[in-house]
C-alpha cells in the first residue's frame, strides 16, 4: 500500500530530508507525466472542439463537434443509475437492520452530492481514459458560544455575560472527492495500488483556509503560517501601485 504521511515522518525524523525527499518524489512523477499531460491537452481540446487560429490547415475553421456529442450522449446512460450497494437479511431477525443500512447509504450518497461528482468522475474516464478520486471520513467540527443558564429569584435566566464555548460537529459522515488529473502525481514506477510507494495530490488553498484547516487539527498542523502571511503581506506592499488585477494575480 501506498506510504502515509507517519510513515515518512517515521523514516525521516529531519524535517528538511522529508521535504527534499517529497519535492524528488514529485519532481520524478511531474518529468514522467509532462509529455503525458501534453497529449492530455489534446484530447480535451478536441472534446471541447477548440480551433487554434494560429495551426488551423483550413481557412473556414468548422470543427466537427463529433468527440463532444459522443461524451454528452454515454455519460447520462452510465450515470442514470446510481451504482451502490445494498444489505439483504441472512437471517429474520435481519430484517430490519438492512432497511436501516439500506436507507443511510442512500442517505450518504446524497450528503456526499455524489450525483454531480460521478458526472464530472465519468466524463474524465471518457475524455482522458482514467479518473482519480479519494474516499474519506469526513469529520469536522465548529466552536459556538452558548448562553449558560442561571436561576435567579427561583427562575432559569439566560444572558448574554454568561456564556461558554463549545465544539459542534458540523460533518462526521463518508465522502468522496473527484480529483484534478492534472494535479495526481502517482508513482510512474507502479503498475498497481499495492506496488504504489507513494501518490501526490497537488492543492491550491488560501491562506484563511490554512488558518482554518490549521484550526480544525489542533494548531499545530502547518508551522510556517505566519512566515507565509509575513510574505503575502511583502508582496502586497510591493505591489500597492500597480493595478487591482496585477495585486490579485500576485497575491494567488
Amino acid at each position: 500500500m501506498p506510504y502515509t504521511k507517519k510513515d515518512y515522518k517515521d523514516k525521516y525524523t529531519n524535517e528538511e530530508d522529508l521535504k527534499k525527499e517529497i519535492r524528488e518524489q514529485y519532481l520524478l512523477a511531474k518529468q514522467f507525466l509532462d509529455p503525458i499531460h501534453e497529449k492530455m491537452n489534446q484530447q480535451e481540446e478536441l472534446y471541447r472542439t477548440f480551433i487554434d487560429k494560429n495551426n488551423y490547415p483550413h481557412s473556414a475553421r468548422v470543427f466537427d463537434p463529433r468527440i463532444f456529442r459522443v461524451i454528452e450522449t454515454v455519460t447520462p446512460r452510465m450515470v442514470a443509475n446510481e451504482p451502490t450497494g445494498s444489505f439483504y437479511p441472512r437471517e429474520g431477525g435481519d430484517t430490519a437492520t438492512t432497511h436501516i443500512l439500506n436507507a443511510l447509504i442512500k442517505y450518504d450518497w446524497n450528503q456526499a452530492n455524489m450525483f454531480e461528482k460521478q458526472v464530472r468522475f465519468v466524463k474524465s474516464m471518457l475524455i482522458f481514459g482514467t479518473a482519480f478520486g479519494r474516499t474519506y471520513w469526513d469529520f469536522q467540527e465548529s466552536e459556538k458560544t452558548r448562553m449558560i443558564p442561571k436561576q435567579i429569584n427561583g427562575r432559569m435566566v439566560w444572558t448574554y455575560d454568561s456564556t461558554e464555548k463549545i465544539n459542534i460537529t458540523t460533518s462526521d459522515n463518508p465522502n468522496f472527492e473527484t480529483l484534478n488529473i492534472y494535479d495526481c502525481y502517482p508513482d510512474p514506477n507502479s503498475t498497481d495500488m499495492d506496488s504504489m510507494r507513494w501518490f501526490i495530490y497537488r492543492t491550491f488553498k488560501t491562506l484563511d483556509e490554512l488558518k482554518n484547516e490549521n484550526e480544525i487539527k489542533g494548531g499545530s498542523h502547518y508551522q510556517n503560517l505566519a512566515k507565509l502571511e509575513q510574505m503575502l503581506g511583502d508582496k502586497g506592499e510591493k505591489t500597492e501601485g500597480v493595478t487591482s488585477q496585477s495585486v490579485t494575480g500576485s497575491e494567488t
